[in-house]
């Protein structure tokens, strides 16, 4: 799945959020990861990511 963000003259840039399925912080996608060593897939933000290692 992607998403992509586009800018018109009259938007003020919306930012494309989720939230953290482990902290329940909400982040902008960009600080997003997919973990695929657990089934099913989760994901979690890369603060949270870093804790799991």
């Amino acid at each position: 799945m992607t998403t992509e963000e586009k800018k018109t003259s009259g938007s003020k840039g919306n930012k494309i959020t989720f939230k953290c399925n482990n902290c329940k912080k909400t982040k902008p996608i960009s600080d997003m990861v997919v973990v695929t060593r657990y089934f099913p897939a989760v994901v979690i933000c890369k603060e949270c990511e870093k804790e799991l290692r």
